[in-house]
């Protein structure tokens, strides 16, 4: 059996705090760790920070990209271990690693998610990248019918499929 590890995230930033208050939740960012311990996921790039001392020099990495574990000044993190087959996590890394260079989804973050297929591969939020990779890896079904899928949504999502492998 394989494992994919997930970080659940927020840091002090103006545009999490939005996604915090939307999805009335303490995390605003999901990323997937490497197996060299490094972060894969979409970000927005260099994000107004509530305390701009803190913020860190590398973090205007934008779009779908690899970045070290300290790209950005985490406020909070949680890790969800999630075990899957081999053909699973071959699937999910292939599906993931083909997203690589591809742009942010800005229309998520604005709000403009009004009748939006989060599945479009032309760019990504955050959680949907993931999500989509997981979906594509057979892992889990989030389905057509929602329009955006937060870290909120996921992070439940994956401890309930997490829950269920373990039983």
């Amino acid at each position: 059996m394989d494992s994919l590890l997930f970080q659940f995230s927020t840091c002090d930033s103006l545009i999490d705090e939005a996604i915090r208050l939307r999805t009335d939740s303490d995390i605003s960012h999901v990323d997937v760790v490497t197996f060299k311990g490094n972060l894969l996921g979409a970000q927005l790039g260099k994000l107004p920070s509530l305390n701009y001392s803190e913020q860190p020099p590398n973090s205007n990495l934008a779009g779908v990209q690899i970045r070290p574990p300290t790209y950005e000044v985490f406020t909070r993190k949680l890790f969800v271990k999630l075990q899957v087959t081999s053909k699973e996590y071959v699937s999910f890394w292939a599906f993931v690693c083909d997203q690589l260079g591809k742009p942010y989804d800005v229309t998520a973050i604005c709000g403009l998610s009004l009748h939006r297929n989060w599945h479009e591969p032309e760019h990504w939020f955050c959680s949907e990248l993931q999500a989509a990779a997981l979906e594509s890896a057979g892992i889990i079904t989030v389905g057509t019918e929602v329009n955006w899928v937060d870290p909120q949504t996921l992070l439940l999502l994956l401890q309930e499929k997490a829950n269920d492998r373990t039983s």
